[in-house]
């Protein structure tokens, strides 16, 4: 089951994915905080891709 249950919430996820791959290259981090933000946005992303499976299965079953 997918945290993202509404087209807006994945547009703010979206938002904050884009926003941490922009602090990861803008600014010189430590390998342990590229670390962290990697794995942050290695979830968000895999939210993204439970929503969207969520909507093809959706539509599939109409």
């Amino acid at each position: 089951m997918s945290g993202i249950d509404t087209f807006e919430e994945a547009k703010n996820v979206s938002q904050q994915l884009n926003v941490l791959i922009q602090v990861m290259y803008s600014y010189d981090l430590t390998e342990h905080e590229k670390d962290i933000l990697t794995g942050l946005s290695l979830n968000l992303s895999c939210e993204l891709t439970n929503f969207c499976m969520a909507g093809f299965e959706k539509e599939d079953a109409q």
